[in-house]
């Protein structure tokens, strides 16, 4: 359903798209998975903070929100403490990769979820 999401004219991003959109942010390595990305696209409100020392700045507009996730059971979670984003990259096995946020973290992270598992969707022109 994440490939489909996306506008005429729009696409659902590439690891490859995410990763430089995270270097560009502050991010560093391969995929942008350390550094300081993560701080700077983050909402600056609706996360579930319990610390001051990682509230985001929103720095580029981006205006990252911690929507959680869904399982493929239909139940959802992590909702205010972590932001999670598919990929148009698959990983193999049913899975696809996904970026996330954290409440607790500076970066942005990477990982993988299965493909009939429920994340957010942000599309990018073509």
């Amino acid at each position: 359903a994440a490939m489909t999401a996306c506008p005429s004219g729009w696409h659902l991003p590439t690891r490859d798209e995410w990763g430089a959109l995270a270097i560009a942010a502050g991010g560093t390595g391969t995929y942008g998975t350390g550094g300081t990305a993560g701080r700077k696209l983050k909402s600056t409100t609706g996360w579930n903070y319990y610390s001051d020392s990682y509230y985001g700045t929103d720095e580029y507009g981006f205006t990252a929100l911690p929507g959680g996730g869904r399982y493929s059971d239909g139940s959802f979670h992590d909702a205010g403490d972590y932001g999670n984003w598919w990929t148009a990259t698959e990983s193999g096995g049913g899975y696809a990769y996904r970026r996330l946020m954290n409440y607790d973290v500076d970066y942005v992270d990477e990982n993988y979820g299965g493909v009939s598992d429920g994340f957010s969707v942000r599309c990018v022109g073509d």
